[in-house]
C-alpha cells in the first residue's frame, strides 16, 4: 500500500506544471567547447587552365623574327580565347633536349647576358597561337647556333578568374605549378 501511496504522490508532481515567469536576464557566456572534429573532405574542384603537352621545337622549325638574331615558333591553340590572351595569365616553361634524367625544366621568360626566351598569346578571331620567341642579345653572336636551342616546351594558359584562389603558386617553379594544376607530365 505505501507503494501506491508513493507512486500516486510522484505522479502528482509529475503531472502538475506552476505558471510559467517571465524570462530572465541573459546569464554570463559559458566557456568554448572543445574543437570538433573535421568534416568530411569535399569534392575535387575543376580548374579550366589549358595546359598544352609537351612540344619539341627542333632548330628547323625556329623561324627567322625579321632579324639575324630573333627567331620564333608558333603553336596554334584553338581553345586561346582573347579574354584569356588579354587578362589571364599564360605561362610557359621548356627543357632542352634529349630528354634524360638531367633535363632541367626552366621557366619562361629565360634571360641571360646572350639570349632571351618569351612567351606571348595572340588570340584575334581564328588566329589563337601561342608564341616562343628567341633573341640573342650579344651582337658579336653573328651567326647564333640553333643547334642549341632544340627543346622541348610546354605552356598553360589560366582564364582571368581562376587566378586569385592560387596567389601563393610560384609561377616560375614548374613543380609548384604542376602540383597547384594537378598536372600529370
Amino acid at each position: 500500500m505505501k507503494k501506491i501511496i508513493f507512486i500516486a504522490f510522484i505522479s502528482l508532481l509529475i503531472a502538475c506544471k506552476p505558471p510559467v515567469g517571465d524570462i530572465g536576464p541573459q546569464g554570463v557566456a559559458g566557456a568554448a567547447g572543445a574543437k570538433g572534429d573535421n568534416g568530411d573532405v569535399g569534392e575535387k574542384g575543376t580548374f579550366s587552365a589549358i595546359v598544352s603537352d609537351w612540344k619539341e621545337i627542333i632548330p628547323s622549325k625556329w623561324q627567322r623574327n625579321g632579324s639575324d638574331l630573333s627567331f620564333y615558333a608558333l603553336f596554334e591553340e584553338p581553345k586561346l580565347t582573347s579574354n584569356i590572351a588579354n587578362k589571364g595569365l599564360v605561362l610557359g616553361f621548356y627543357r632542352t633536349l634529349p630528354e634524360d634524367e638531367s633535363s632541367v625544366i626552366l621557366p619562361v621568360p629565360d634571360e641571360t647576358a646572350n639570349y632571351s626566351l618569351g612567351i606571348s598569346a595572340i588570340s584575334a578571331n581564328t588566329f589563337n597561337y601561342v608564341w616562343f620567341v628567341l633573341d640573342f642579345r650579344n651582337l658579336a653572336v653573328k651567326n647564333p647556333n640553333l643547334e642549341d636551342w632544340n627543346i622541348k616546351v610546354r605552356y598553360i594558359l589560366v582564364p582571368p578568374a581562376s587566378t586569385g584562389r592560387l596567389q601563393n603558386v610560384d609561377w616560375k617553379n614548374y613543380n609548384e605549378v604542376k602540383k597547384a594544376l594537378n598536372i600529370k607530365d
